[in-house]
């Protein structure tokens, strides 16, 4: 079941645990400065950007899928810093620096088009997309893991 709260919780909750452990991993395992701000930024636009429309027009946006992706690489690179793997913070830095410049696109045209009073369809998945989704992410997760077990 999905609640009005749970939609505005939930995804806060997410940022502000993100946001303590990228900042602590700069002080104790050297993250990137810049990436945990764009990080942080990104997370702070979308904060935002849903106050301005939830006290203007009570409207709550739901995750995109690329902000769902996004956030699950922002925790595979964390997972990987906090566990110093270097090969997998090198290639997931990567990955998702170009995720979190896509979101925040997304995010941004989706709240020029609320604001615009334009009706945004909620993401209906497909059963190829979700296929193809899988099998991409389980392509670049699963080498990470290989990887990691014989460098361990």
């Amino acid at each position: 079941q999905v609640s009005q709260m749970g939609l505005i919780l939930d995804p806060l909750a997410d940022k502000i645990l993100a946001a303590a452990l990228v900042v602590m991993l700069i002080f104790y395992r050297g993250f990137p400065v810049w990436l945990a701000a764009l990080i942080i930024g990104r997370d702070l636009m979308i904060l935002g950007a849903a106050a301005i429309l939830l006290k203007g027009s009570k409207v709550v946006v739901p995750s995109t899928i690329t902000g769902k992706y996004t956030f699950f690489f922002i925790v595979v690179l964390v997972s990987c810093s906090v566990i110093r793997f270097d090969f997998g913070v090198a290639v997931l830095t990567f990955i998702t620096t170009a995720l979190i410049i896509a979101s925040m696109a997304i995010y941004a045209r989706t709240y020029k088009r609320i604001k615009n009073g334009r009706i945004v369809a909620t993401y209906q998945d497909k059963i190829i997309v979700r296929i193809i989704r899988i099998g991409l992410t389980a392509a670049i997760v699963i080498p990470l893991l290989v990887k990691l077990y014989f460098q361990l």
